[in-house]
C-alpha cells in the first residue's frame, strides 16, 4: 500500500517477482522477538537500517513461498477460530458453575448420598440444636426473648425452581444460623 513514514520508520519493499511480500512479512513477524532484542539505544532501543538490511532471510523458491504462505494462512485461521472458541470458555464455565451451584442448593448433587445415608440427622433437628446453642449463649432473659422473636418458620424463596427441598432439608433464615453484624466481628463464640 502507499504510505508515508517518518525517518524513524523503515519500510521494506521486496521484488515481488522473486519474493512474496506476505512471505517476507510472516518471516519478519516470526523474528519479532529477536529483532527487538537486536535493537540498540538507551531508553528506547530501536533498529537501524543496517540491522534490518543485514538480517538473515531464508529464501525458498517462489512456488514454495506460495505454499508456505497458504499453509500459514490456513493455520492462522485455525488459531483464530480456536482463539474465538477459547474466548467463550469463561462464559461457559460461569454458566456451568451456576448450574452446579443450583443443583447443589436444591439437593440434586447429593441424592445418591442421601439414599445411602438414611440415618443422617435431618435439618430441622440441626436447626433446633443451633437455636438452643444460640439461646444458651444469650446472657440475659431480655436477649433470649429478643432472639426468640427472630426465630421464624421460613417459607421457600419465590425465586427458586419450585421451592422444593429434599425431605431432610429445611429452609431457615441466615439469622437462624449466625449473627449478622455491621462490619465487626461478634464477640461471642458459636
Amino acid at each position: 500500500m502507499d504510505a508515508t513514514t517518518n525517518q524513524a520508520c523503515a519500510s521494506c519493499e521486496c521484488y515481488s517477482q522473486l519474493t512474496l511480500p506476505q512471505f517476507l512479512f510472516d518471516y519478519l513477524f516470526s523474528q519479532r522477538r529477536q529483532l527487538i532484542e537486536a535493537g540498540q539505544g538507551g531508553a528506547q532501543p530501536n533498529l537501524n537500517n543496517r540491522i534490518v538490511r543485514e538480517w538473515a532471510f531464508p529464501l525458498p523458491p517462489l512456488a514454495e513461498q506460495k505454499r508456505i504462505v497458504a499453509k500459514v494462512e490456513e493455520l492462522l485461521a485455525k488459531v483464530n477460530a480456536a482463539k474465538a472458541r477459547l474466548a467463550k470458555v469463561p462464559q461457559i464455565l460461569k454458566q456451568f458453575r451456576q448450574s452446579v451451584l443450583a443443583a447443589d442448593w436444591s439437593g440434586k448433587l447429593t441424592e445418591d448420598w442421601r439414599e445411602d445415608n438414611l440415618t443422617t440427622e435431618p435439618a430441622d433437628k440441626l436447626l433446633a440444636k443451633i437455636r438452643n446453642k444460640r439461646l444458651s449463649l444469650s446472657e440475659t432473659d431480655a436477649a433470649k426473648k429478643k432472639l426468640l422473636k427472630t426465630f421464624k418458620q421460613c417459607a421457600a424463596p419465590t425465586d427458586t425452581q419450585d421451592g422444593h427441598l429434599p425431605d431432610t432439608w429445611q429452609y431457615c433464615q441466615i439469622n437462624d444460623i449466625g449473627s449478622i453484624c455491621n462490619g465487626s466481628t461478634p464477640s461471642r463464640k458459636r
